[in-house]
């Protein structure tokens, strides 16, 4: 996506944005000039933007947060289909407990493999999978999205290749690996 025009990205950015008080925008170093385009386009000066790599240079924080059962440990951002997004803040205990009810309906072990290509900031990809993973401490295969969107057929080539016994997707995944019906049936 371009950032100089309006489109559903920039839109879901900008209502982020302004729903979290115009926070600081953390972005890779190669999207910087581009993301100075925003401020002509949402006709601001209130957007401020840092590179995220030089940030990677610095030495590790020593002090560390104790969390409580309490703790905000997550906030999530609503798909805002209904327009602006709305922000779900997540406490510690529920993620957990999130965890630990997956753990113990389905009897999940730390012997899983789990395949997860959906990005961090989605709900499924963040707590869904990676927080199970990390409570398993299991193997985990975090392939990006755009592989599989670039071939939905890379899902199942994933899961036979790191023998994966865990993996999810929303529907829009099974609706782009139906419309490889004829590929499917040729490599068979």
């Amino acid at each position: 996506p371009t950032y100089k025009d309006w489109n559903s990205g920039i839109s879901r950015i900008y209502n982020a944005w302004k729903l979290l008080q115009k926070p600081l925008v953390l972005a890779d170093e190669a999207l910087i000039e581009s993301i100075d385009q925003l401020k002509n386009l949402w006709e601001t000066d209130e957007l401020r933007y840092v590179a995220l790599e030089p940030l990677l240079q610095n030495e590790p924080d020593q002090q560390y947060y104790e969390a409580s059962p309490d703790s905000l440990v997550l906030h999530l951002l609503t798909s805002g289909s209904t327009g602006i997004p709305k922000c779900v803040p997540n406490c510690n205990e529920s993620v957990l407990a999130r965890a630990r009810g997956t753990v113990a309906c389905h009897n999940f072990t730390s012997d899983e493999i789990i395949l997860n290509w959906m990005p961090l900031d989605h709900v499924g990809g963040i707590v869904m999978f990676h927080v199970l993973g990390v409570y398993l401490a299991s193997e985990q295969i975090l392939p990006k999205i755009d592989s599989f969107i670039a071939n939905p057929l890379n899902w199942f080539y994933w899961i036979n290749h790191y023998r994966a016994t865990m993996t999810w997707a929303p529907n829009f995944a099974f609706a782009l690996v139906n419309d490889q019906a004829e590929k499917i049936k040729q490599n068979n």
